[in-house]
C-alpha cells in the first residue's frame, strides 16, 4: 500500500512532484525549501559572512543511480551542493543538501 502511494500521490507530477536533475539523473522528485523560521535559524548559525542554502529533496531509491552519503557532493539542477543527511523511508529518500550562500 505505501509503494502505491509513493508511486502514485507523492511522486506524481500532477499533484506534488515535478522533474529535476538529480546528479544526472532525470527523476520525479519533491524539492522544498526551507521556511522563515529555518532560514533564520541557519543564518544565526552561520559563520559571518557566510550563509547556508539548504534544501530538502524526496525522490524515490530506485530513481536514482546510488544512495547519497554525508558530505557527498550533489548536483540539484545544476546547483552544486553538500549531502548533509539522508534518510531511507521504505525506498523514498529525503536528502537533506546544503551549500555555502555569499
Amino acid at each position: 500500500m505505501i509503494q502505491h502511494d509513493i508511486n502514485s500521490v507523492f511522486m506524481n507530477e500532477n499533484d506534488f512532484a515535478e522533474y529535476h536533475d538529480l546528479n544526472g539523473v532525470r527523476a520525479l522528485a519533491i524539492v522544498e525549501a526551507l521556511t522563515i523560521k529555518d532560514k533564520l535559524a541557519i543564518k544565526s548559525a552561520s559563520f559571518e559572512g557566510y550563509y547556508q542554502k539548504k534544501v530538502i529533496v524526496h525522490v524515490k531509491q530506485a530513481d536514482l543511480n546510488e544512495i547519497p552519503v554525508y558530505g557527498q557532493r550533489f548536483i540539484l539542477d545544476g546547483e552544486i551542493y553538500s549531502v548533509d543527511a539522508c534518510d531511507d523511508d521504505m525506498g523514498l529518500l529525503t536528502i537533506a543538501l546544503v551549500a555555502n550562500d555569499v
